[in-house]
């Protein structure tokens, strides 16, 4: 009985572990995939940013020189400079909502392999799977944050967008707010920037929890 007992238990552990490996590789290719995207992402919007910095400064200097038809040829371009970038951060909020979901469901698994390990009398094994459950809420959380960032910055950047189309570029007491929400808007692609350098490193962090967690998966 004692040999049934013990060989009912090294077949749990070993069906335990060939069930969570697949997981953890899908999670890898994950963490691969969002770095490679977001390393991309950074990059260009590095240029972008650079470039609509030059444009500012361009209706700037045409401002104070007074040569209003330079000054709104450049705010042609910098407006088409603005749907771009709103258009992109409309498209980093739909993925912040699906990092967000991924995340939920890899929280969710984790908690499950706590229950099983559990039941299979496996202390150790549930002790570990605790640690990545930690590691995977703290992980939702943060794509939680991101998303809600993302979907506030994306709200001021389409209000400034349509206050600087509902007022034509003139000389009058309006051109001051003109240029104050040129400036807040590439403010709000500075802050977009950092946002991404941050989730690049959390990216990062959560490929190494993977690899962590694969290597205790095979201990165990």
């Amino acid at each position: 009985m004692i040999r049934f007992t013990f060989l009912l238990t090294l077949l749990l552990s070993f069906a335990s572990l060939f069930a969570q490996a697949p997981r953890n590789v899908a999670e890898r290719a994950q963490d691969h995939h969002q770095i490679a995207r977001g390393e991309a992402e950074l990059k260009r919007d590095i240029q972008e940013l650079a470039d609509y910095r030059t444009l500012s400064h361009q209706l700037a200097e045409a401002v104070e020189r007074r040569e209003l038809a330079r000054a709104r040829v450049i705010r042609q371009d910098l407006l088409a400079a603005m749907r771009r970038e709103i258009a992109q951060v409309k498209n980093e909020a739909i993925q912040s909502q699906v990092e967000v979901s991924q995340s939920v469901r890899e929280r969710n698994a984790e908690q499950r392999d706590v229950v099983r390990d559990r039941r299979q009398g496996q202390p150790i094994a549930a002790t570990a799977e605790r640690a990545d459950r930690r590691d995977d809420q703290r992980d939702l959380r943060d794509d939680r944050r991101d998303r809600e960032q993302a979907v506030q910055r994306l709200a001021r950047m389409e209000r400034i967008y349509q206050e600087l189309t509902d007022y034509p570029l003139a000389w009058d007491n309006a051109l001051a707010r003109h240029r104050q929400q040129v400036v807040e808007f590439g403010n709000l692609m500075e802050a977009d920037l950092k946002a991404l350098k941050k989730e690049l490193g959390e990216d990062h962090r959560e490929l190494r929890e993977d690899r962590r967690e694969t290597r205790s998966d095979r201990r165990h």
